[in-house]
């Protein structure tokens, strides 16, 4: 809860007080609220790396999409504050339902794919690699 005041806190300075940051505050507590309500099943998904580069690809769109549009930038930006947390709040929810078994063993071959992942998802914001 602490975080998310602060993200409101510090997101009203940039969007002012409209629907959009509620809405975006609210959609990044539902993960909070369902971490332990949630069917327990077997770890199947992978938790932070995937989760970063995911985030970066839809930030990515996201920014190709406001650089494109000719609209009101300030609504824009309020809009996007809704639309860039709600892949995180899948990903979180989803996280949430493998939260049992053993932790993924971390090898050679895992440490290597995901340093290879990490350079695609750096390649990807910095434009070496088009996705929009």
């Amino acid at each position: 809860m602490v975080k998310t005041a602060l993200l409101a806190w510090v997101a009203i300075a940039y969007v002012g007080g409209v629907w959009q940051l509620w809405v975006g505050t609210a959609l990044f507590v539902v993960p909070a609220i369902c971490e332990n309500s949630l069917l327990n099943l077997p770890r199947w998904l992978p938790q932070k790396l995937i989760k970063v580069v995911i985030m970066l690809v839809v930030a990515k769109l996201a920014a190709a999409v406001l650089l494109h549009s000719e609209g009101d930038p300030a609504g824009m930006i309020s809009d996007e504050l809704v639309d860039l947390a709600i892949p995180g709040v899948i990903l979180s929810v989803l996280a949430n339902f493998g939260r049992e078994g053993e932790p993924w063993r971390l090898t050679w071959t895992w440490r290597i794919l995901g340093a290879a992942l990490i350079a695609v998802g750096i390649m990807i914001v910095l434009g070496v690699i088009a996705i929009a």
